[in-house]
């Protein structure tokens, strides 16, 4: 590893367990684990397999 400045590596000693903590600090308890899955599987895959169904519908029409 070549020698960096200063500023750069105390920045990169810290920031990894900086988002750590805040995101351990902005977490919700106040849901229950089913229903943490429910919203993040309804927030992440949704709009995943959304944009699958429109991608593949595109492709597969023909050229002209």
């Amino acid at each position: 590893m070549p020698v960096d400045s200063l500023p750069k590596v105390i920045i990169y000693s810290f920031h990894v367990p900086l988002f750590f903590i805040l995101s351990g600090y902005l977490l919700n308890t106040n849901r229950t684990y089913a229903e943490f899955i429910k919203k993040r599987f309804t927030s992440l895959m949704l709009p995943y397999f959304l944009f699958a169904v429109i991608s593949s519908v595109y492709y597969l029409l023909p050229e002209n």
